[in-house]
């Protein structure tokens, strides 16, 4: 019952959080290229995210637990960081086969969204947007959504239930549906690897190298 209750929280604050970035999005636009305010983004609309960190430290106070125990500790698996840029490609090239599969079908709904090629800003921004795409985002989303909520679910459900349910959450956030497919199947690989590892920090490695790819590409392109 307890760990309904803490799901129920969480999604909760989930809920409030996306929400938030929702509302700077329509209020800062999407891209720099789009608004007003192009130094706000996109790093502006990662700040919300502190929600969910300090959600997930309320719930190690009340559980009398440490940041250890949600995977911030050494991986048991020798090979834990080489799997992690492992996955890296597995991923790209997985997004890449649904892109051309949807392509194919002519299901242009589904087809995978452009980055946008100022994604980064310029300037002095570049360093900020990198910042916090690649370090920021990820640690605040496999502290939620791998040390929280997958480890949670795994308490009450086998691998199979809690794994895809978790991911397609993930996937369902990213507000696209182009992206569902694709954001699914990474975080299906990143769980696995957070499973196997018993640490969040070759899924944070995972995370960060393939927004870095995905950033640096886009903005180069």
């Amino acid at each position: 019952m307890e760990q309904g209750q803490i799901l129920l929280k969480g999604f909760f604050a989930l809920f409030v959080t996306y929400a938030l970035i929702v509302a700077l999005r329509l209020v800062f636009g999407m891209s720099p290229a789009e608004s007003a305010y192009p130094h706000l983004l996109p790093w502006i609309l990662s700040l919300p995210q502190m929600a969910l960190v300090v959600f997930v430290w309320q719930i190690c106070v009340r559980r009398k637990s440490s940041w250890k125990s949600i995977g911030f500790c050494r991986p048991n698996l020798q090979a834990s960081y080489q799997l992690s840029l492992i996955c890296v490609p597995v991923n790209l090239i997985l997004a890449a086969a649904y892109a051309y599969g949807a392509l194919r079908l002519g299901v242009d709904f589904l087809l995978t969204p452009m980055v946008p090629k100022d994604i980064l800003g310029d300037g002095w921004m570049v360093i900020v947007n990198l910042v916090a795409i690649v370090v920021w985002v990820p640690v605040v989303e496999e502290i939620f959504f791998r040390g929280f909520l997958l480890k949670t679910m795994l308490e009450r459900h086998t691998v199979y239930v809690a794994i895809p349910a978790s991911s397609l959450l993930f996937a369902l956030l990213h507000g696209h549906l182009g992206l569902i497919v694709p954001v699914l199947l990474s975080s299906i690989v990143i769980s696995l690897l957070y499973i196997h590892t018993r640490s969040l920090l070759p899924p944070i490695l995972a995370h960060s190298t393939q927004n870095l790819v995905v950033s640096v590409v886009a903005a180069s392109a």
